[in-house]
Formats: structure tokens, C-alpha cells, sequence
């Protein structure tokens, strides 16, 4: 077993780094006299599972288009040192939970961020640094700090010299930069170190306590030609920072998501929230987990949601947009919503259109509400009326769902089935209904207590959304 160096080498060895001019030395130098400390130096460290979820921020003023975005940088784009990169060289920064990459990025209101969401594909191996009592006290954590492998330690690893080294190493590397801009230099002792902790192919990134959020998360940071063979990409969302209520409380709008990804790495944004269609007698569980929604099926597998409906229809081989259904995917999409093909009988040659029915929960209000769209061949009066006569053949989509909105710690939860319905039905129609019609259609309405609101070309036109 290797010895450590006598320990008043050690001390002077920690003395001497810490009055290094980093603005001038060269991270190789570091690096050797980080040699003589880290001799001997023992630590237990975790194996992240197959399935691990990882979360990356990164702040763009228009939604990324392509994977690319969301990745580590390319090399030219890498022009500061950070904790563990040089520059030119691209690390992937990644955290345990979607809640850190907010405060990760220092944003402020009015910013628009990309928070992608990565899964592990196979077993990691990640060194550790930053995990002490000391530093987690002064973080003011308010979490136990780590230990990981109690079984299996080592005596020598709580030695007073493994001691000395570990905590040398964990103040150095959690180190809080200021104005990094101007003294992006003063990582270049993180960066020595990291570089250490990581060296060879036994280790695949390292795993570090979030400074901003006192340690209470951990951060990962992964080797950028380990990426593509431990990581996959697995969701994104577009988000837009509302309002700061306190230092670790954020209000966000979700803008648009996107789980499905094209060869040549293009984002196909589904236009709002995760929604999921179901089919006659399924029914999901939706929940908030993690600060994000999933949808799990009656034997608890995970449901993924669809993509946003079509915004087009086909005539004869020929695509004809239809704005007003655009509309109708995108006018609700910050609402978690649930969506259901229903179908009308044409009475003359016995052939079935489908048209689609959804119910949005506004969880804020306590409320729940209708949209409907209606194709051009189909008659809208008759649909309408339908709708008004009973309401709960809409509304029926909603109850194949079961819908938690959860705090992270599920000491507040509200179920979908807890919200009423607020009495309005948004129809959108292709064709245009008679004054007389739409008229008779809104006094029916009132009297059954249903605010019906019919958005049709008129609609289009208003909101400067015209063909």
C-alpha cells in the first residue's frame, strides 16, 4: 500500500498552493505540486446506476433546435475556465435534480432557459470531491453529508493525514468564485484537481456538492467523450423565468417540450406541455415527480406522451395548413392537458370522422375546462349541440386520468379528480357557423351553465393569426 508523505511535508505542500499567483502559473504546474499531497491519498467513492436521471440548463434566448444546443459546447465556444474545464476543453455539467440547473445558471426574470433531462445507459464511475462536514456546515446544508461504502472502509481512510488531504481538497474544489467573468483564472486549482481525481479511464466524470444550492443537490461533471456512450438524451423543455419569490424559489412558464429527436439531431417541440391521448378504457396516472411530469400506466410502466397534433390535413396527395388547429394545440399549452379522439357518423354514407376533445387542469384555480376542434366536414352545429346537451361526454377524458400536482416532498398534493369544472368549452370550427346558429348555440349554452366560447376564422383574424 502506498504511504502518504510525513504529514509536515503535506502541510507546507497545502501552504505553498494557496499563495500560488493562479493568474500566472500554468495548470500543469499545479497539477505536480498536487502530486506530492494527493501520494497515499485514500477516499470511497459511488457507482451511479443504470437509469440515473440528470439534468443540464443552458440559457438561450429562442428554443434550441438542434441536440447540439443542449450538449456540452463545442471546444471554440469554451473561452472561460470553469471548475473542472480549461479552455477549449468542453466538460458536461450536469446536476441530480431539475430544481438545481435554475439557480446553477444565475438567471434572472425575463430569461428563457433549456433544461434537458439525460438518463444514464449504463453504470458510472465518478470520483468525489467536496463531501465533509466542514463544507457542508458552511454551506449551510441541510442535508447529513454523504458517506458512501460504510462497510467497506478503510481505517487509514480517517487518518489524520487522509483527513488533512480530503478536507484540503474539498475547500479548494467548493471554492465560491466571484464575478467569475473577471476571475474565471482562480479555477484553475479546481481545475488541477479535478483533472486528478478523474485522470485515466477508471472514472468517467465526478460528483460534487451544488454550491448554489448549499449543498443541498449534487452536481456531476462528465467527461465530454463519455457523453455519447453513458448518457442519452431523453426530454427537454423551454422555460421562462416569471418571477423570484426568495433565494431558492423561482416562478417558471413552461413554453414548449420536446421528447423526440430527428437523426441529424433536430428537436421536434411539441408546442406546449406533455400531453397523452388515450384510448377508450385506459386510463394513466399523471404526477409531478422530480419537478417534472410523468404519466404511468394502470402496472405502473411509464406512458409517454405524444407528440402535439397535426397542424394540417391532407387532400389528394396535397398538404393544406390549417392555422385555426394550430391554434387549438398552442392556445392552452402552459395547461397539462389530456386528449381523447371522438368520432361522428355521417348519416348518409355511415363513414366516421374523428376529431379531437381535450381536458386542460389548472391546478392554480382548482379548475378544470373544455377545448374541442371540429374539421371542416364536419357539421359543427350538430357537434356543439351535442356538447351542450351533455358536457360530461367532454369532460369524460379527464377521468381516465388521475393527475397529482405535488410538491418534491409530497407534503402538498392536489388530485384532478378534486377539480371542477369552470364551466367553459372552447370550440374551435373550420366552418363558419350562421350568426342565428352561433347565436341559439351561445343562449342554449347559458341556460345548461356552459360558457361557450366559438373561435373560428373571426377568431384567426383578431389575433392576427390569419391565413
Amino acid at each position: 500500500m502506498i504511504e502518504h508523505n510525513p504529514i509536515e511535508d503535506i502541510r507546507k505542500a497545502i501552504d505553498d498552493i494557496r499563495k500560488m499567483d493562479l493568474k500566472s502559473i500554468e495548470i500543469d504546474d499545479i497539477k505536480d505540486r498536487i502530486s506530492c499531497i494527493l501520494k497515499g491519498y485514500m477516499c470511497s467513492t459511488p457507482i451511479l446506476h443504470k437509469g440515473l436521471e440528470l439534468y443540464r440548463g443552458v440559457k438561450w434566448d429562442e428554443k434550441p433546435k438542434n441536440i447540439s444546443q443542449v450538449n456540452h459546447p463545442p471546444a471554440d465556444k469554451v473561452v472561460r475556465f470553469g471548475r473542472v474545464n480549461r479552455i477549449g476543453k468542453p466538460v458536461f455539467y450536469a446536476s441530480a435534480s431539475r430544481n438545481v440547473v435554475f439557480f446553477e445558471q444565475r438567471i434572472k426574470v425575463g430569461d428563457t432557459i433549456t433544461v434537458s433531462r439525460w438518463r444514464s445507459k449504463k453504470k458510472m464511475t465518478v470520483n468525489n470531491i467536496g463531501y465533509t462536514p466542514e463544507v457542508f456546515q458552511s454551506l449551510g446544508a441541510n442535508r447529513h453529508c454523504p458517506i458512501w461504502g460504510k462497510e467497506k472502509i478503510d481505517p487509514k481512510i480517517n487518518s489524520e493525514t487522509n483527513v488533512l488531504i480530503r478536507q484540503f481538497f474539498a475547500d479548494e474544489f467548493t471554492r465560491i468564485i466571484e464575478d467569475e467573468s473577471k476571475n474565471h483564472f482562480l479555477y484553475k486549482l479546481s481545475i488541477a484537481i479535478g483533472e486528478k481525481f478523474w485522470h485515466g479511464e477508471i472514472f468517467q466524470g465526478i460528483i460534487y456538492p451544488s454550491l448554489a444550492m448549499k449543498a443541498n443537490s449534487d452536481n456531476i461533471a462528465v467527461k465530454s467523450e463519455c457523453v455519447d456512450e453513458y448518457l442519452e438524451l431523453e426530454e427537454i423543455e423551454n422555460i421562462r423565468i416569471e418571477k423570484k419569490n426568495d433565494e431558492l424559489n423561482y416562478d417558471i412558464t413552461i413554453l414548449n417540450t420536446s421528447g423526440t429527436f430527428n437523426k441529424d439531431g433536430s428537436i421536434n417541440w411539441r408546442g406546449g406541455l406533455p400531453q397523452w391521448t388515450l384510448k377508450q378504457g385506459e386510463a394513466l396516472e399523471v404526477k409531478a415527480e422530480k419537478g417534472r411530469w410523468i404519466a404511468k400506466d394502470e402496472k405502473g410502466n411509464e406512458a409517454k406522451p405524444a407528440q402535439s397534433s397535426s397542424s394540417s390535413t391532407s387532400v389528394n396527395g396535397s398538404t393544406i395548413i390549417t392555422p385555426l388547429r394550430q391554434c387549438f394545440v398552442n392556445d392552452f399549452k402552459n395547461f397539462l392537458n389530456t386528449a381523447a379522439e371522438h368520432k361522428v357518423t355521417n348519416v348518409k354514407t355511415g363513414e366516421q370522422t374523428a376529431y379531437p376533445v381535450r381536458v386542460h387542469f389548472d391546478f392554480d384555480n382548482y379548475s378544470k375546462f373544455v377545448t374541442i376542434y371540429i374539421p371542416s366536414e364536419i357539421d359543427p352545429f350538430a357537434v356543439i349541440n351535442f356538447y351542450i346537451n351533455d358536457i360530461s361526454q367532454a369532460l369524460k377524458v379527464g377521468d381516465g386520468v388521475e393527475v397529482h400536482q405535488s410538491s418534491d416532498d409530497n407534503t402538498n398534493t392536489t388530485s384532478s379528480k378534486d377539480l371542477a369544472f369552470n364551466g367553459k368549452c372552447f370550440v374551435y370550427t373550420e366552418a363558419e357557423l350562421a350568426k342565428k346558429n352561433s347565436d341559439d348555440l351561445l343562449i342554449h349554452a347559458k341556460k345548461k351553465g356552459i360558457e361557450l366560447i366559438i373561435r373560428d376564422s373571426n377568431y384567426l383574424a383578431e389575433h392576427g393569426k390569419g391565413l
